[in-house]
């Protein structure tokens, strides 16, 4: 059989893959920056530590519901 790397390496030149996973890996980083922001955001600026899963469900709930919308 084909070697890890090498199967990987053939992902690479789909064409239809790439364009799928590339605007996935933006969101993905998107939704990162902003959940790590958040945390700091309710502990230092709001003084809410507690409220900050609250926030989260929001954001992650919103961004899923939004999937649909970006294509």
């Amino acid at each position: 059989g084909k070697s890890f790397l090498k199967s990987n390496l053939e992902l690479l030149k789909n064409k239809s893959l790439l364009l799928a996973m590339i605007p996935w890996m933006f969101f993905a980083l998107g939704v990162t920056v902003i959940q790590s922001s958040l945390i700091y955001y309710f502990k230092y600026i709001l003084d809410s530590e507690d409220s900050f899963p609250y926030a989260l469900i929001a954001l992650l709930t919103s961004s899923l519901v939004f999937i649909p919308v970006g294509r």
